[in-house]
């Protein structure tokens, strides 16, 4: 896991719980594909979230937010198996 800045990683949560550009959301969503780049910033800004809520205690706006993208990735992959999927 590469460690980053506790910005960042709210940083990159936010962007994907907005479905913002340069998120792994967002090319599923948009774009219909599947980054890897964008799918290992997304962990590693959990993984370092979880860190810190390890030392502080839980942010539930935070985890709430993390299971929210959590669900939409996985939805996004489900719609994508369906054979009436146009993307």
């Amino acid at each position: 896991m590469n460690r980053m800045e506790l910005h960042d990683a709210y940083t990159i949560l936010e962007r994907n719980y907005r479905c913002q550009e340069n998120s792994i959301i967002y090319d599923l969503h948009e774009n219909s594909q599947f980054s890897v780049q964008f799918f290992w910033e997304f962990y590693d800004s959990v993984m370092t979230l979880a860190q810190d809520a390890l030392g502080k205690g839980a942010n539930i706006q935070t985890a709430m937010k993390i299971t929210f993208v959590y669900q939409q990735i996985l939805k996004e992959m489900i719609f994508h198996f369906d054979e009436q999927d146009e993307s």
